[in-house]
């Protein structure tokens, strides 16, 4: 696990070098800091992390508020990027850290943060420093990585982004999830619209229709199946889709 001692305002840019170069993006926190690190402010926050993590291909997945949650990803070898708040509720001082590991039988967690290359804290401080920091938490996700915590809502909306830098790898993204979420709009929609590229219409249409079929009104489905029926030269059939979907809208 790299290890990037840090100056009191550089904590998010050696964070998330640290999270970055464990998931196989060798990344120096110098070259992160034009892109996450506020001067005037003297720190970093939360959206420019996330911003960064997806502009060099992961998707930062934020974890349940819960202890469990941030072991179970530990458990599967993802290093959790936290924020901390090591003053008090009303005179914060926020802190990012990277946890590493932790100790159940000595009820002890390991981080990464600031100078510390492993820092022990017990159980009971560090719940309350991250509960200050609103349990924030994510782990960064490469295109092939859908450990079994992975809840929908969450990464949808993360993947959302991700859709241009990861376009080599989307159709074996969108096969993981339709295989763990059979009824994600997200993941049939996409598979729809790689077979309507190449030019496997029924594909495509099998793929509308189960959108469809969980949400008669999904407007891009009704759109996109639209599109087959006009390629196939169904052209009646077509109108009517599109005429429907425009109305939705």
């Amino acid at each position: 696990m790299p290890w990037y001692p840090d100056d009191p305002y550089q904590c998010g840019p050696q964070s998330l070098a640290t999270v970055l170069t464990a998931s196989g993006v060798e990344m120096a926190p110098e070259s992160l800091v034009a892109s996450i690190y506020v001067p005037e402010r003297r720190g970093s926050f939360a959206p420019e992390l996330k911003a960064s993590a997806r502009a060099h291909g992961r998707l930062p997945y934020r974890l349940a508020p819960t202890l469990d949650a941030l072991m179970t990803a530990l458990d599967d070898g993802y290093p959790v990027l936290i924020l901390q708040n090591l003053g008090l509720g009303f005179a914060p001082t926020w802190h990012f850290a990277v946890v590493v590991g932790y100790d159940r039988d000595a009820g002890a967690f390991l981080l990464r943060s600031g100078p510390h290359r492993r820092l022990v804290m017990d159980s009971t401080r560090f719940e309350r420093r991250w509960r200050l920091g609103d349990y924030w938490g994510i782990a960064l996700l490469g295109p092939a990585d859908l450990p079994d915590w992975v809840e929908l809502t969450g990464y949808e909306a993360q993947l959302a982004y991700l859709e241009t830098a990861w376009g080599p790898h989307l159709e074996g993204v969108y096969r993981r999830m339709a295989k763990r979420w059979p009824q994600s709009a997200t993941a049939n929609l996409g598979l729809g619209n790689l077979a309507f590229g190449s030019a496997d219409l029924a594909g495509a249409e099998r793929y509308y229709r189960r959108v469809l079929a969980a949400d008669g009104d999904h407007v891009g489905a009704l759109n996109n199946l639209a599109e087959v029926y006009a390629r196939r030269g169904q052209l009646e059939a077509a109108l009517k889709l599109a005429c429907r979907a425009l109305r939705l809208a």
